[in-house]
């Protein structure tokens, strides 16, 4: 049991650590080039905070990390609801809730981390990202 837990968490580290290598070869540049393009004086909403040009306003306002420290939290919340809320209603769709939780708002924050890093970037060089 310990020894399927442990290989269960390092074969999820290594698929994380794969797919974020490979996350920036395959990822749209369209997606880039719309976050470069928002409209960074309008007002921030709350509706906005789960788009990622919500984020993006956050994190050109107050900085990168908290940016993506509030998106980390309000995924996990939903992420972890929804999880929950499964295993309520008598599904069986994970074993470990807390963790999957963490390793999918995780994953997803260090992609929106450097996405957006990258959009910022390239906004201060004042050129279009690739």
């Amino acid at each position: 049991m310990i020894i399927e837990n442990v290989l269960l968490f390092l074969g999820t580290l290594a698929a994380i650590g794969l797919g974020i290598a490979l996350w920036k070869k395959f990822e749209p540049s369209i997606k880039r080039v719309d976050l470069s393009q928002v409209d960074l004086s309008a007002p921030l909403r709350g509706r906005e905070l789960l788009s990622s040009q919500g984020i993006f306003k956050l994190a050109y306002r107050r900085g990168v990390w908290k940016a993506v420290f509030i998106f980390w939290l309000l995924y996990g919340a939903i992420v972890g609801g929804t999880f929950y809320a499964l295993s309520i209603w008598g599904m069986r769709v994970v074993t470990n809730i807390v963790f999957y939780t963490f390793m999918c708002s995780t994953t997803t924050a260090i992609m929106l981390y450097r996405q957006i890093t990258e959009a910022l970037r390239a906004l201060e060089i004042g050129k279009e990202p690739i």
